[in-house]
């Protein structure tokens, strides 16, 4: 291998951008062919970055840079790329994007540096992309591949949902792959939501998306025509072709592999053993490497095969690529020489003016296969469209029908809950005038905490109002469990006017009161500290109860939300629900964990920037 491209793959590896584009362009100016500058130089790099990756040799962030040096290095021989048409940099074309309600994007930026320069095109939406973004990508740009990324555990499901919405494309005739990955997802959540293919990092992901591509490509080619255009019909035009010009004719995939048919063209090799020593006191001995006849491009070529019968050649082209070739023959030219006795039966002799005719129609013929199969494709795409839009005006309509309904369902509750806050002050003011100051605090702080669960669950609160609720809540389990349960509360006075989503703490604190700690004869006691720390506000909810195992604790941050019957939540809001809002309102900004050991207790903390308007 030549030294230029052991030095541009060395600088790759170091990923020095500005020494990659200036040797790239130097083996550029020296006439070096740009393929191998692109195959032995940069690629060649790329390769040896990712099987050190793979060995644990280093890390992402080293990967990353010698990704975007490969890049800068393609950008310099683009043009030149394009010039030659080189079908390497046209592999195919892919989708990627991180799911909705994820705001994190180095994964994604490193797989579309890695599959561009492997020669993909990439189509990068960005982070926090709906599922409707998706589907409007994949009608305009018809990927090979769609690529979601999620990092946050909560958006997990949002892929589930997006693979979904993606399923229903490509039952209505769209055909692309779906490859999901991020820490948020594993391989076997990947196939519970219905992916295509799980990648855990950009270099697996790129070589699997490089192997379904190739594998796809394999399935479709040679036979897109046939399940457009149809055999039968494919089988009709050849035969009645034969019948009509005394000549086969025979429709190929790109490989040669002929769609139906092609006995008729194929068996004048029975005859060349025979047919070539009559070609003695003919010129031409040999298969001629350029057309003999034929310059018109809407026209088929015309050209000797090795033993010198004539064939004509014409590639059906469509919108999409390379539909096959059709190949019409054989036959000979007047004036070739051969001599009748030894000309096979089926072969005829045109002359010049019946061979123009021939190209002519049968170019007419592949123009015509490949419209009509461009028609069809742009049909199917089209009803697919319309099914989808179907579909959509389908769950739009229901959704409007719900939305109708949880209006009267409010305007119902809007008379429940007055009715009961008025009730719970009238027991209050009894339990003052019966001289029970007990009872009244404890039945004020019922009507408190029910009154903010039902009324302030969608708006922003500070720290101080969240932390005065989950006082309420606790005075109410302590006097319900007669000294069994007790907490202390240690907030910094620097954190209580931060801003934040509204009951985030209380469900926290239920949970540790209802799974932690009722189920210990003992009790125990509940412990709800706050600091800040580099401008983040860090909560933390912590109990000496029955703990979790680590299957528990998985099971916390799976799809399914933990709904009242399992969290006990006067509220209803399970954790994933605190968790989705909290990613909801601070984006990727938030951050939670949890700690347990069983039968020692649990702690839960988040974190998230500190706001204070």
């Amino acid at each position: 291998m030549d030294p230029v491209f052991d030095q541009i793959t060395k600088a790759v590896v170091s990923g020095d951008l500005e020494i990659v584009r200036g040797q790239v362009q130097a083996a550029l100016d020296d006439d070096f062919d740009v393929t191998a500058i692109l195959n032995d130089g940069l690629l060649r790099a790329m390769r040896i970055i990712g099987d050190r990756f793979e060995r644990n040799e280093i890390y992402v962030t080293e990967l990353l840079i010698s990704a975007r040096a490969v890049q800068s290095g393609i950008d310099v021989i683009r043009p030149h790329l394009m010039k030659k048409d080189i079908d390497m940099m046209h592999k195919g074309k892919i989708i990627i994007g991180t799911v909705a309600g994820d705001l994190h994007d180095i994964g994604k930026n490193l797989l579309s540096l890695v599959l561009e320069a492997h020669g993909f095109e990439v189509i990068d939406l960005g982070v926090d992309v709906s599922p409707s973004a998706f589907v409007e990508a994949v009608t305009r740009h018809q990927p090979d591949v769609v690529c979601l990324s999620a990092l946050l555990t909560t958006t997990a499901r949002v892929a589930g949902d997006t693979i979904d919405v993606l399923d229903e494309m490509r039952q209505s005739g769209y055909r692309f792959s779906v490859v999901v990955g991020g820490a948020a997802i594993s391989r076997e959540l990947a196939s519970a939501i219905g992916a295509d293919g799980y990648a855990p990092d950009a270099i697996s992901g790129g070589k699997l998306i490089e192997e379904i591509v190739e594998r796809e490509r394999e399935i479709d080619s040679g036979h897109v025509l046939g399940r457009t255009y149809g055999i039968d019909e494919l089988e009709t035009l050849q035969t009645s072709f034969s019948e009509l010009t005394g000549v086969d004719l025979v429709v190929v995939d790109e490989f040669g592999s002929p769609y139906v048919g092609g006995e008729g063209f194929c068996s004048c090799s029975h005859h060349c053993a025979d047919f070539a020593a009559s070609f003695g006191d003919l010129q031409m001995h040999e298969p001629t490497p350029a057309p003999i006849f034929g310059a018109d491009l809407n026209a088929a070529v015309a050209y000797r095969c090795r033993c010198g019968l004539m064939e004509l050649s014409f590639p059906v082209n469509g919108e999409n690529g390379s539909l096959g070739t059709i190949l019409c023959g054989h036959f000979l030219l007047k004036g070739d020489g051969a001599k009748k006795e030894n000309i096979p039966d089926g072969i005829r002799i045109l002359n010049e003016d019946e061979l123009s005719a021939l190209c002519r129609l049968v170019g007419v013929i592949g123009r015509k296969i490949a419209g009509l199969v461009d028609n069809m494709i742009a049909r199917r795409q089209m009803e697919g469209q319309k099914t989808i839009y179907r579909d959509f005006m389908k769950k739009q309509r229901k959704l409007e029908e719900e939305l109708k309904e949880a209006e009267l369902s409010a305007l119902q509750n809007q008379v429940n809950p007055h009715f009961l806050f008025n009730s719970l002050n009238t027991i209050a003011r009894v339990a003052v005038i019966e001289g029970d100051p007990h009872t009244e605090k404890l039945v004020s702080a019922l009507a408190r905490l029910m009154r903010y669960s039902l009324y302030q669950v969608k708006a922003t609160v500070t720290l101080e109002e969240e932390v005065k609720t989950v006082t309420d809540y606790l005075m109410i389990q302590e006097t319900r469990f007669q000294g069994r349960i007790t907490h202390r509360i240690d907030i910094e006075p620097s954190i209580t006017m931060a801003k934040m989503p509204c009951m985030i703490l209380q469900p926290l604190v239920e949970n540790a009161c209802q799974h932690g700690l009722e189920p210990t004869k003992r009790g125990g006691i509940i412990s709800i500290q706050g600091w800040l720390e580099n401008g983040n506000v860090f909560l933390e909810v912590s109990d000496n109860g029955v703990g979790m195992s680590e299957e528990q604790q998985r099971s916390i941050f799976k799809l399914e939300d933990i709904h009242s019957t399992k969290g006990g939540q006067v509220s209803g809001i399970g954790i994933n629900n605190v968790l989705s809002r909290l990613q909801f309102f601070f984006g990727s900004d938030c951050a939670w964990d949890i700690n347990s050991t069983l039968n020692k207790g649990t702690t839960l903390q988040i974190s998230f920037p500190l706001k204070t308007n």
